[in-house]
């Protein structure tokens, strides 16, 4: 038969472990994460069973030869599987005189019924081996506990955490924040008067970011509470005040004044939106769908490549226009995120000089904010390239461009005159890595974005964006084609579109001709 699943595989919490929790929490007058809490919870299931275990076995007698027993008594007997017999006679036994050269004196003779069978047994020998207690026995009893707490833990730990937290938050009497619960009516008092003196706080920090810790230095305190509970109930008193916005990574509480943050922070700039358009990916061929790949743009649909220790960013348009980087695929897994903040402060900070500057990730809109200054430091044209990675101190990111003195370099020039696109080889002193096929550059932005306004207000469709592309780029080339590459990158400076979609409306519209080797033209037909 196959053995029944442990208890913990199907936990949920019963009224009397939220009880219990709640006393926990009053008792400590401190908020604790869940999972401290789960392992509590399981501690105290552990506890009643054992207790349960020990009390429905309480008149059981362990048995040891030198101890005599009386008729009726239950004796547990150790050997290879745990027993449990009846004492059924006591009889007076003889001096087993000589048995293995050794006299043991007088001595009982017990009669045991052991599951309907019969067995006897030596009792009250002068000199015996020394049998286990009781208490020892019970783990082997029916009925005990076969894995501890950390075995519980670590083979159903996400599901237990999973129902406390879902448990703990149909209770009104709790309240979670930052990971951590407590019972509201400990919290202590947060007046206006306080949110004010925090305000004040962050605004002569240039708007944050602070902990709650030196928030609370500044404004006095709360009382004489725990400062765990101070801190909980100033975080949970700001969180409910607009004027305020959480802004730390998961695990971390930092406050910033929502009205300081940068605008491009609060809403996500127009040049990143994209208007959704319904595609076949079936059309893709694998080798589309690689380049898709090599791009890795953060609207393609690929979840995130955990394990990143870098990850490499190309610059497209709108990214090197606003200053931000993009969260793709790879770069996803070295920002930091948060359980609920929409954006956290971090801080860039430039690999050739240790210069730091003050970035935002925005997770759920795919972007940071704040690398501007490198990308002006470096001169990047649109296609460059550079990698991300976590430094060694927390929350800190590191951008690496790299870099060698400057060498002229033929660049497509992207122009704009009378509702036209124009592309013109130009030589450009370039000091930085780039994508060959992404690189482009403009000189003059007016026209391209009066292009760009042209094209959303006729609501043209990207088929008609790709047909003014395409020959424009074509005519650089003997063979007047362009490639993929080229093509997105354009695209992108005229609206935000991702390689997939481009690459299947290409595909799927007689109007365009793949040459061969991701080179398209307009068809000849």
């Amino acid at each position: 038969m196959p053995s029944k699943p442990h208890w913990s595989t199907q936990f949920s919490l019963t009224p009397s472990d939220i009880d219990a929790l709640i006393a926990d929490l009053l008792e400590g007058e401190t908020p604790l994460p869940a999972d401290v809490l789960a392992r509590r919870v399981i501690e105290l299931r552990l506890e009643r069973d054992a207790q349960a275990l020990a009390d429905r076995y309480a008149d059981l007698l362990a048995y040891d030869p030198t101890q005599t027993y009386k008729k009726g008594q239950t004796i547990a007997f150790q050997g290879e599987q745990l027993a449990t017999g009846v004492v059924t006679a006591v009889e007076s036994g003889l001096d087993p005189a000589g048995f293995c050269g050794r006299s043991y004196g007088k001595f009982k003779r017990m009669t045991v019924d052991i599951d309907g069978e019969t067995a006897t047994y030596a009792a009250g020998i002068a000199e015996g081996v020394v049998e286990p207690s009781v208490s020892d026995l019970l783990t082997a009893l029916p009925g005990a506990e076969t894995m501890s707490l950390d075995d519980i833990m670590e083979v159903n730990g996400a599901k237990i955490l999973a129902s406390v937290n879902e448990a703990l938050q149909s209770n009104p009497t709790l309240v979670r924040l930052a990971g951590k619960w407590f019972v509201r009516d400990l919290m202590q008092d947060v007046t206006v008067g306080h949110l004010n003196l925090a305000e004040a706080v962050l605004d002569i920090a240039e708007g944050g970011p602070l902990t709650t810790a030196e928030i609370l230095e500044q404004i006095g305190g709360l009382g004489d509470s725990p400062q765990e509970l101070q801190e909980f109930s100033l975080n949970y008193a700001m969180n409910e005040d607009e004027r305020f916005d959480e802004v730390g990574p998961a695990g971390e509480v930092l406050w910033y004044l929502k009205r300081q943050e940068p605008a491009e922070v609060r809403e996500k700039p127009a040049l990143l939106r994209y208007t959704r358009i319904d595609y076949n990916r079936d059309l893709l061929t694998a080798d589309m769908l690689a380049l898709e790949a090599e791009v890795d743009d953060e609207l393609s649909p690929f979840d995130t490549v955990e394990d990143v220790d870098e990850a490499t960013v190309r610059l497209i348009y709108a990214h090197r226009r606003l200053g931000t980087i993009p969260l793709n695929s790879h770069t996803r897994a070295i920002f930091p995120t948060a359980r609920r903040a929409p954006r956290i402060n971090v801080t860039l900070v430039d690999a050739h000089d240790g210069e730091t500057y003050s970035g935002w990730v925005v997770n759920d809109e795919q972007y940071v904010y704040g690398a501007a200054e490198i990308y002006r430091k470096y001169h990047l044209p649109l296609g460059a390239q550079f990698t991300v990675h976590r430094s060694s101190t927390p929350g800190h990111i590191v951008i690496a461009v790299p870099t060698f003195r400057p060498r002229v370099e033929y660049v497509s020039l992207m122009s704009a005159k009378d509702d036209r696109l124009q592309f013109d080889l130009q030589t450009r002193h370039i000091g930085a890595k780039f994508d060959e096929q992404m690189i482009l550059g403009i000189d003059e932005l007016a026209p391209i974005e009066a292009l760009a306004k042209s094209l959303t207000q006729q609501k043209k469709n990207l088929s008609t964006v790709l047909k003014l592309v395409i020959p424009a780029l074509a005519r650089l080339s003997p063979q007047g084609a362009a490639h993929a590459k080229t093509i997105y990158s354009a695209v992108n400076v005229l609206r935000r579109c991702p390689p997939g979609v481009v690459l299947a409306t290409l595909e799927a519209n007689r109007d365009f001709e793949n040459v061969a080797d991701h080179y398209w033209k307009l068809s000849d037909a």
